[in-house]
């Protein structure tokens, strides 16, 4: 996957709360990030969200932090833990939610080569669906990816090592070199 990650705001501000008759100024530093997550087969966005946490502060600290011109934060390493782990589960969530993908790395005759094995779960019997993966679409800055195709076939695998595997085709068009292959 390629994260994209911004800070896109820190600031202090003040909040009344408290009941009517009650209220209180609560001093606040507001952090705001944007986690964007892309698929990089196709480049499709598949997390696109903005975190948001507020740090209550003391009176003293909300003064000091700009005192003399220069704007000093509060320690906010929790609130940043707390943050980047909600975060990163997100993230997790957002990539294994995407369909698994492998591409055929060799076909010699009947034999077909995949770029994934045992460490991906794959073993003898399971079944992946093919597809055209060797169109390719140019974005702004040049990058190239891939364009998705149809379902064109289905193989078997045969055999796995733990990086690779090689399986035998059950059905549809011929399998190519570059074409992507998918568990159901």
């Amino acid at each position: 996957a390629v994260l994209v990650g911004s800070l896109k705001n820190i600031r202090k501000f003040e909040e009344l709360s408290g009941v009517l008759w009650n209220k209180e100024t609560a001093h606040l530093v507001r952090i705001v990030v944007r986690m964007e997550v892309y698929q990089p087969l196709t480049a499709t966005k598949v997390l696109d969200s903005i975190y948001r946490r507020d740090l209550p502060i003391e009176e003293i600290e909300y003064d000091q932090s700009h005192a003399g011109g220069r704007w000093k934060m509060p320690p906010l390493d929790e609130m940043l833990e707390d943050l980047l782990e909600e975060i990163g589960a997100d993230i997790c969530d957002a990539i294994l939610d995407q369909p698994w993908n492998g591409f055929v790395t060799a076909v010699d005759g009947d034999k077909i080569f995949i770029s994934a094995g045992s460490r991906a779960g794959l073993k003898p019997g399971v079944r992946l669906n093919v597809f055209d993966s060797t169109k390719t679409i140019e974005g702004a800055a040049g990058q190239r990816f891939f364009k998705p195709g149809s379902n064109s076939a289905a193989i078997e695998i045969v055999a796995t090592a733990e990086d690779r595997s090689e399986g035998r085709q059950i059905d549809g068009e011929p399998v190519k070199m570059g074409h992507s292959v998918r568990s159901d």
